[in-house]
C-alpha cells in the first residue's frame, strides 16, 4: 500500500519542491519503507511514498520507469494476479521477486490503454506519465477499494491518494455547505465523486482517464464498473444448479483468491468478529496460512457477541482481543475525522483506526476483513423488507431519506437524481429477469455494492488502516467472487422463511461445514459509542452546525431526533469544530 501525490503548475511555473515533498510526507504511514520523487520539465511533481508487500524492496527510482523508459508510473494498491500477468506476457523478465508495479507498468508498453485494466484482478489506483505523448494516463479499480482525489484551480492541478497532502499544498480548506447538508440524506455519507471542499472531487471507480499536459484537459476514456460483471446466461445457468454444486464453487474461490492474496513473508492478521463473513475467512487462512494474529474488536458494552468469541478459538486457535471503551472511541473519533478531512462516513471507522494502530504495534502489514459480503450476499435485514413498489429502492443504505430541518435546495435534487438514475442502472443491470420481486432484489445489493460499499465502508478501510502502515485485505472484492456473487439467483441469498439462514443464505451453509450451526448468531450492527458523543461536544447551544446550516428550532430537533440524526449532528460538529477554528 502506498501513497500518491502529484503537482502540476499550469503556467510552467517551477515546482516549490519542498512544499510538495512536505505534502507528500504527510501521507507517510501510508508508505512508511521508502520515498521518492520525480521532477519532469520543471512543472509536474510526481511523488510517493511506498509500503513494500510484494517482492524484494528495491530503493531505485529505475524501477517505476518502463522497459523502453517512455512510462513512468507511481502506483497505489496489489494486483493479486501480477505473477500470471507477468508469466503470459512476459515470460523472460519472471522471476521470485518481480513486483506488482513494475508489471503492471510494462503493460502499457505492449496493451492499449484501453485494455490495462480488463486484465487486473486486484486494488489499485495509479498514475502514469506518458513522455511520448505527453500526458498523463489515471485511472482506479472498478470496486472502488483505492481512490485517487483530484484539486484544480486556475494554477495548479493536484492528484493525490489523500485529501490531506492536497489541503497542505494549495491551502483552499473551503468548504461545499451542500454536500455537508446531503450526508443528512442518507443513512452514511454518500457523495459519489464529490468531497466536502469544492474544489476537491475524487476518482470515480473504474473510471480511466487522461490529462493532456499540454491544454491541462482532462479526457475519460473508458469505465469499467461491477454492473458489467453480471451475465444473463451464467445467470440462468446457476438457476438450475443444486445448492451443494453452488457451494462446492465458492469453497474453491476462496482458495483460489485467499491463496493469491497472503503475503510474501510479511506479518499478517485477521478480524474474527464472530460474524460470518469475518469467521470464515479465518477459517481458510488457518487452513492455508495461519494469520500471525487472529483479532476481536470488543466495544465494551456494546458486543453482543464478546462473551461467544471464546467459542471460535477451538476452531482457529488464540484470538487476541482489543476492548474498547467511550474515551478510547472519542479519543480515536478526532483522529479519525482529521484523516478523513471530514465527518467519518461510518462510526465504525474509530473501530478500523484503533484496529490498525494495534496492528502497527504487533508490527503486521496486512490485515484480512469482510468488506462486500453484506452487500453481495444478502446479509442486511434491509433485503427482507417487503416492497409493493418493484421499481423502488428500499434498501436503508441508499435510498433517499427525509429531513425536515433542512431545506431542499438545487443541490438536493441533483444528489437525488443521482441516486434515482444510479438505481436505474442496477435495475437495467437485471432486466433480464422476469420475476419483478427478485429483480428488484437483487438490484438492492448491487446498488449498495456498487455505491454505498465504496463511498462508505471501503473509503474507511482505506483512510483508517494505511494511515498506520497497514493494508486491508478482502476477499470478498476479487473480481471472480464480485462475478460469483452478482450472478446468483435470490434464493442462493435469502430465506425469507428461514429464521435462521433468512439472510447471507449461501455464507451461512458454507458457514455451517466449517464450523457449527450452534455459531450462527443474530446479526450485530457496526458496534461503537456514536450516540454517546453527544456528552462529550458539550452543550449543544454552543453547537457551530446550528449558525453553519442555518437551523431553527435547534433545541427541538436535538430533543426529538432519532439517534441515527444525533449521530450525524454529533458527528459534522466534531469536524467543524475542526475545520472552522
Amino acid at each position: 500500500m502506498c501513497g500518491i501525490f502529484i503537482v502540476i503548475n499550469k503556467n510552467s511555473k517551477s515546482i516549490n519542491v519542498e512544499k510538495s515533498i512536505d505534502s507528500l510526507n504527510i501521507m507517510k504511514g501510508r508508505g512508511p519503507d521508502w520515498s521518492f520523487y520525480k521532477l519532469f520539465e520543471k512543472n509536474i511533481f510526481f511523488g510517493q511514498v511506498v509500503l513494500s508487500m510484494t517482492g524484494k524492496l528495491e530503493k531505485k527510482i529505475d524501477n517505476f520507469y518502463s522497459m523502453s523508459k517512455r512510462y513512468f508510473i507511481v502506483f497505489n494498491g496489489e494486483i493479486y494476479n501480477y505473477k500470471n500477468i507477468c508469466k503470459n506476457y512476459f515470460e523472460k523478465e519472471y522471476n521470485e521477486n518481480i513486483t506488482d508495479t513494475k508489471v503492471l507498468l510494462n503493460l502499457f508498453e505492449i496493451k492499449r490503454i484501453e485494455q490495462i485494466n480488463t486484465l487486473l484482478d486486484g486494488m489499485y489506483a495509479y498514475v502514469v506519465f506518458d513522455k511520448k505523448n505527453k500526458n498523463l494516463i489515471i485511472s482506479s479499480d472498478p470496486q472502488g477499494e483505492k481512490r485517487l482525489y483530484i484539486y484544480e484551480d486556475k494554477e495548479m492541478i493536484i492528484i493525490s491518494s489523500e485529501v490531506n497532502s492536497i489541503l497542505h499544498y494549495s491551502n483552499d480548506k473551503e468548504i461545499n455547505l451542500d454536500m455537508l447538508k446531503n450526508y443528512f440524506y442518507t443513512r452514511h455519507f454518500i457523495n459519489f465523486n464529490n468531497t466536502v471542499f469544492k474544489k476537491i472531487r475524487i476518482l470515480e471507480s473504474g473510471l480511466l482517464q487522461t490529462l493532456c499536459l499540454k491544454k491541462k484537459i482532462f479526457k475519460n476514456i473508458n469505465s469499467i464498473n461491477i454492473n458489467s460483471y453480471i451475465n444473463e446466461n451464467l445467470y440462468n445457468r446457476n438457476n438450475k444448479r443444486s445448492e451443494n454444486d453452488i457451494e462446492k464453487e465458492l469453497d474453491f474461490l476462496f482458495k483460489k483468491n485467499l491463496t493469491e492474496m497472503l503475503p510474501d513473508g510479511r506479518k499478517f492478521a485477521s478480524i474474527t468478529s464472530g460474524g460470518i463473513d469475518s469467521s470464515l475467512i479465518s477459517k481458510y487462512l488457518v487452513s492455508l496460512k495461519k494469520p500471525n494474529y487472529l483479532i476481536f474488536l470488543n466495544h465494551i458494552g456494546k458486543d453482543s457477541l464478546s462473551t461467544q468469541i471464546s467459542n471460535f478459538e477451538e476452531y482457529l486457535g488464540k484470538i487476541l482481543i482489543k476492548r474498547i471503551n467511550k474515551k478510547l472511541y472519542a479519543k480515536f473519533l478526532v483522529e479519525s475525522i482529521q484523516i478523513c478531512n471530514s465527518p467519518i462516513f461510518s462510526h465504525d471507522f474509530v473501530g478500523k483506526l484503533i484496529l490498525s494502530k494495534t496492528m502497527r504495534e504487533l508490527n503486521c502489514k496486512a490485515v484480512f476483513g469482510g468488506d462486500g459480503a453484506d452487500e453481495l450476499f444478502g446479509g442486511y435485514k434491509t433485503y427482507l423488507k417487503k416492497n409493493l413498489n418493484p421499481k423502488k429502492n428500499i434498501s436503508d443504505y441508499s435510498r433517499i431519506l427525509k429531513v425536515s430541518f433542512l431545506n431542499k435546495n438545487k443541490s438536493y435534487f441533483i444528489f437525488k437524481k443521482k441516486l434515482d438514475n444510479h438505481w436505474k442502472e442496477c435495475l437495467k443491470s437485471y432486466s433480464f429477469i422476469s420475476d419483478k420481486f427478485e429483480k428488484n432484489k437483487l438490484a438492492m445489493m448491487l446498488m449498495d455494492s456498487s455505491l454505498q460499499l465504496p463511498c462508505v465502508a471501503l473509503r474507511g478501510s482505506d483512510l483508517m488502516t494505511t494511515s498506520n502502515s497497514v493494508e486491508t485485505r478482502s476477499l470478498f472484492l476479487r473480481k471472480d467472487i464480485i462475478q460469483f456473487a452478482l450472478n446468483l439467483p435470490l434464493k442462493f441469498k435469502i430465506r425469507e422463511n428461514s429464521k435462521l439462514f433468512s439472510t447471507k443464505f449461501l455464507l451461512k451453509k458454507l458457514f455451517k461445514k466449517k464450523f457449527s450451526k450452534k455459531l450462527i448468531y443474530p446479526k450485530q450492527g457496526f458496534s461503537g459509542f456514536p450516540n454517546e458523543m453527544g456528552d462529550v461536544l458539550g452543550d449543544h447551544k454552543k453547537f457551530k452546525i446550528k449558525d453553519f446550516f442555518e437551523i431553527k428550532n435547534f433545541d427541538k430537533i436535538i430533543k426529538l431526533s432519532d439517534n441515527s440524526t444525533l449521530w450525524k449532528i454529533y458527528n459534522t460538529e466534531f469536524f467543524l469544530r475542526k475545520f472552522l477554528n
